[in-house]
């Protein structure tokens, strides 16, 4: 255990180090304007364009104002600012390498919200302030799968000040003030939903005591602070809410598939699974965009095929297992497979065998940004960012493994190209996660471990040797993690870790190997690689 004990040391020390012991001295870390400019202008063009919650001509109204004039800029902005910036810094460098102050700012805004003068901030900028904070927990990896918790609060939040009844209820209401009213209700409950199938609790929304209706498909500029409704283009036309609006219009379908997976007595039918799954991805209505002067980016179509495609893998993975022995399940063995691949070649689009086309042009310059930025979040983000691209690994590796067990039963082991590279690659991503900062090392090793095991299967490798095999690979992917961690924690005292060389020698692997079994899947036992009781007795019958 002394090697896994001493990455845990590593991790507990280097996050101790990035926590800021907190002065309130709110905007002390921001960067020069040049760094913040580009900083911004990532989260603008990315989360952003996907969960509307800023009116960004306002916002950066009052950004040129800060620059102006630090001093009097009001501290809701600033924190506003700095979660903005937060989110952002995942998405500037490969390494993450402004982290630390990410931390701190996310651990400013937290400070802020539960300081005194609890009614002064039950405004629409504190509801902003804290849907930004629930996306910067996740790309920082925060608590990013707590999230669900905090949501209740905002949730709750958004009830007391009117979120939930429509705008033109309500008196006092401009355009822009009734619009992004609307839009951030719609942004909270979408937030509140991937909370509910990322944490698989029960979803908290009441919609029999909602009565806002959907915002408009109008761009940023064209929302005025007057009197009047807001002037909605057709919906063929793409604007800044078009991403938000395909959201919004499958959000009861989703809604109904979370409660459907997540209820405490869920029992559902096979049956009831195809009738959900009959649903046709809302993110086909992007291809109707491309004849339009402008187009969703790169980063939008990836982002939203990853928020469908885990809904089909939730749906299906319940008779997962009953589906590697039983024909009659076939579907749910296809379905996740297929959508396990489309999560993952949506952030990691290099291991995919062909690079597919989106189906319209996209200038060279955008195309190659938001690529980057969606694979950069899949490195540095936690919670979403994280969890589906790691389970749509882990459904990758047990379909293979399943194949190779099928073929060694009747001869020669071989395996899929497609699902080789993606277990290849993800020893790659999840070492670059610790890379740009993860403290979590399991991620890598037991990706190495998987990538052992399906090498010793190709190989018809004795089972004795296997062993030993994987257990090597193991124990050097944890050392590997150990001088990644050490070097990032060159600046923290040297007694915070203590080392004994000894303890991570050879002489200790079969106490590591021992120590280590816990977090190695163990594939003749689905339910170990899945999480939860997918046990193919309790699978119901499928018609």
């Amino acid at each position: 255990m002394p090697l896994l004990q001493h990455i845990k040391t590593l991790g507990r020390a280097i996050k101790k180090h990035r926590t800021p012991e907190l002065n309130f001295d709110f905007g002390a870390d921001i960067p020069p304007r040049e760094v913040a400019d580009s900083i911004v202008t990532a989260y603008l063009g990315s989360l952003e364009s996907v969960y509307r919650i800023l009116h960004v001509p306002s916002f950066k109204r009052e950004y040129d104002d800060y620059w102006a004039s630090p001093g009097s800029a009001e501290p809701a902005f600033v924190i506003q600012l700095q979660l903005v910036m937060a989110i952002g810094s995942a998405l500037y460098d490969d390494n993450f390498s402004m982290r630390r102050s990410a931390v701190r700012w996310v651990h400013e805004a937290q400070a802020w919200l539960i300081a005194p003068r609890f009614k002064s901030k039950l405004n629409l900028v504190s509801l902003q302030i804290m849907a930004l904070l629930c996306l910067a927990r996740q790309t920082t990896g925060l608590g990013g799968d707590l999230i669900w918790i905090q949501m209740g609060s905002l949730l709750r939040t958004a009830f007391y000040i009117g979120l939930h009844r429509d705008p033109d209820k309500l008196p006092g209401m401009t355009q822009l003030k009734a619009e992004m009213r609307r839009r951030l209700w719609s942004t909270i409950l979408e937030l509140d939903l991937q909370s509910s199938m990322d944490s698989g609790s029960p979803p908290m929304i009441p919609l029999d005591e909602c009565d806002t209706g959907t915002a408009a498909n109008s761009d940023d500029e064209h929302l005025v602070d007057a009197e009047g409704s807001a002037v909605s283009q057709s919906p063929e036309a793409f604007t800044d809410m078009s991403v938000a609006l395909i959201l919004r219009e499958s959000f009861l379908i989703r809604l109904t598939i979370a409660k459907f997976l997540n209820n405490v007595q869920f029992k559902g039918s096979y049956r009831e699974t195809l009738r959900l799954h009959a649903y046709k991805s809302a993110s086909q209505r992007l291809q109707g965009f491309g004849s339009a002067d402008r187009a969703p980016s790169l980063f939008q179509r990836r982002m939203l095929d990853t928020i469908f495609s885990r809904y089909f893998i939730a749906l299906h993975v319940p008779f997962f297992a009953a589906a590697l022995t039983e024909p009659a399940y076939a579907f749910s063995r296809k379905t996740g497979v297929e959508m396990a691949l489309r999560i993952y070649y949506a952030a990691r689009p290099r291991a995919a065998p062909v690079q597919i086309s989106p189906g319209f042009p996209i200038p060279r310059s955008e195309c190659s940004i938001s690529a980057d930025h969606y694979t950069r979040l899949s490195i540095t983000g936690g919670g979403f960012f994280r969890y589906t691209i790691h389970l749509a690994t882990v459904l990758v590796a047990v379909e293979l493994h399943n194949q190779l067990q099928e073929d060694i039963a009747i001869g020669l082991p071989a395996a899929r190209p497609d699902l080789i590279n993606v277990l290849q690659d993800a020893k790659l991503w999840s070492l670059q996660r610790v890379e740009a900062g993860d403290t979590n090392a399991k991620g890598y090793i037991i990706a190495v471990a998987l990538c052992a095991k399906v090498d010793a299967l190709l190989q018809s490798v004795r089972k004795d040797d296997s062993e030993r095999h994987l257990v090597d690979a193991a124990l050097e992917a944890g050392r590997r993690c150990v001088e990644i961690l050490e070097r990032s924690a060159g600046d923290i005292a040297a007694e915070a870790y203590p080392t004994d060389e000894d303890q991570l020698g050879p002489d200790a692997a079969e106490e590591e190997w021992d120590a280590m079994q816990g977090i190695f899947y163990d594939f003749t036992n689905i339910d170990s690689v899945l999480g939860f009781d997918t046990g193919s007795e309790q699978v119901p019958d499928p018609f």
